[in-house]
Parts: structure tokens; C-alpha cells; sequence
């Protein structure tokens, strides 16, 4: 496919992340208002993105849009490119495997989008996952403790609160990620109220202290597969 400038990057990811979002893709009149270009400057760009082959244009509606190329350019909340869509496979769900995350020192993702997972619905407890739902392969063994290991799949869901007790994947200072439990308000330091702990469970790994304006929560473990 053709390379794509910097503005149709954006609006292919804009509309990406929309319909990840709402279930739909945006409206024309959405598109504008977002980029700050009117509808005439919006069909442009969707008429060069249909031309390169990552979009298409299925009628005459304004959300008629569907994107071809979707793995490559959607971005979720882990700040890389999220794969192809949950799909259903009746007794079981495949999820995309976004990432490597480290379970040890915080650094940058390794985005792994061309993977994925087959995971059996009885995993969801009888319920049925959500497409907030993705899996990311662990590095390291700072939450050895909780029985997380280096090598094994964590299943995330894609939310930015947490209760006290989870263990959550957080972007700090919109950069590094890390799988860490997030205690708020640490008790060892209350004079710093504005303080986050990120506090592993292997013994060997020290606890991180780190401002709250810093930390973003973007998904919540809820199980762990493990390769045997």
C-alpha cells in the first residue's frame, strides 16, 4: 500500500480509534470538526485513503466508512497499534496480543500486532468478553509473588480505574508501561498525598514511587495464561 502523509495517518487513526470507541465510524461533519477542516477538505482525504487502499467507502452515508488496513494503524489505549478485532469463534474468542509488557523495570512496549490468542469463553467466567478485552505477554518477574511470571499472557481489560487491590497496567509519564500493583495515597509517605506506589511482589525488585499527574491507568489484569 501507499505511504500516507501525516494528516491522513491521523484521520485513518482517528477513525479507527472512533469506531473502537462507539461501534461506528465517525460522521464527516465529526471528522472536520476534530481536524478543523471543513467537508469538502474531509472527503479529500477519504478519497486519497480509498485510492491507497486503507479505507472504503461502502455508499453514499457519511459513516458508510470501513477500514481495510485496520491492524496497522489503530492505536488503544496501550499507545501502540492494537491488531485485528476480538472475534467471536462461538465456544471461544480470539483476542489481539498487543504487546509485550514488562513485569520488571518500566520501559517501552514492544507492539506485537500481527498476533493473537485463542482463549475459551469459559475463561470469561460464562459471561462474554468485551472488545476492551486484549492479551500482552509478560517480561520479567517483578509480580512473581502473585504467581505472574516472565513469559506468560496476561489478559487486560481496558480501563483507566482500578480498585485498591489490582494489579493494573499503567503508561508513566506517557512513555513507560509496566504490570505493577497501583497503591494510592502510600501509607510510608503521607506527606506526599500526590504520590503513587507501583509496588511489584518479587522482593528483588524495589517499589516505585511515582506522581499521580505522571501515572495513567490502562487496563486491569483479570487472568493469566501460562505455556506449560
Amino acid at each position: 500500500m501507499d505511504e500516507l502523509t501525516e494528516r491522513q495517518r491521523k484521520i485513518l487513526e482517528f477513525i479507527a480509534s472512533f469506531h473502537e470507541r462507539a461501534g461506528y465510524p465517525p460522521s464527516l461533519r465529526e471528522i472536520a470538526a476534530t481536524f478543523e477542516i471543513n467537508v469538502n477538505g474531509v472527503q479529500a482525504h477519504l478519497t486519497a485513503l480509498e485510492k491507497k487502499g486503507y479505507v472504503k467507502r461502502t455508499d453514499g452515508r457519511g459513516r458508510a466508512l470501513k477500514i481495510i488496513d485496520r491492524r496497522v494503524h489503530s492505536k488503544g489505549p496501550l499507545g501502540i497499534a492494537i491488531g485485528a478485532a476480538l472475534q467471536d469463534l462461538g465456544e471461544g474468542f480470539r483476542l489481539p496480543l498487543v504487546a509485550k509488557i514488562p513485569a520488571g523495570n518500566p520501559v517501552a512496549v514492544e507492539d506485537q500486532h500481527d498476533r493473537s490468542v485463542e482463549i475459551s469463553s469459559r475463561f470469561f467466567g460464562g459471561g462474554s468478553a468485551k472488545d476492551a478485552t486484549v492479551a500482552v505477554e509478560v517480561s520479567g518477574n517483578s509480580m512473581a509473588g502473585d504467581a505472574i511470571m516472565d513469559g506468560d499472557l496476561a489478559i487486560i481489560k481496558l480501563q483507566q480505574t482500578a480498585r485498591p487491590s489490582d494489579i493494573v497496567a499503567v503508561r508513566i509519564d506517557r512513555d513507560e508501561v509496566t504490570l505493577k500493583r497501583l497503591v494510592r495515597h502510600p501509607e510510608n509517605h503521607p506527606e506526599r498525598p500526590d504520590l503513587m506506589e507501583l509496588r511489584p511482589s518479587n522482593p528483588e525488585y524495589k517499589t516505585r514511587l511515582v506522581p499521580a499527574d505522571q501515572v495513567e491507568i490502562v487496563g486491569v489484569l483479570t487472568g493469566i495464561i501460562r505455556k506449560i
